[in-house]
């Protein structure tokens, strides 16, 4: 009897971005101040995410390609996001 397994969410999350321009670098990267828990990164996939140390995950995740109406703000022809929307430095206080 063959053993079929199926995942029903996602096993590992981090950012990523099709690009053929760039590396999908992480830019940013910050400690909570006060929750000691909680750090934030940034980088070329245009979001802004929000992880655990004691949980080993990330718990939240902002998308930074919108425009100032909310409306999200697409890759170009090419598949490339906008240099606009990408994070490159982080800063909590």
């Amino acid at each position: 009897m063959a053993v079929r397994y199926t995942y029903s969410k996602p096993i590992v999350k981090g950012h990523y971005c099709v690009s053929k321009e760039r590396s999908n670098e992480i830019w940013g990267l910050a400690f909570n101040p006060i929750d000691t828990d909680l750090y934030y990164t940034c980088g070329d996939d245009a979001t802004l995410r929000v992880w655990s140390l004691s949980q080993k995950k990330m718990v939240s995740i902002i998308k930074t390609n919108q425009d100032i109406n909310s409306n999200e703000i697409k890759p170009d022809e090419n598949g490339e996001i906008s240099d606009g929307v990408r994070g490159r430095s982080i800063a909590v206080s």
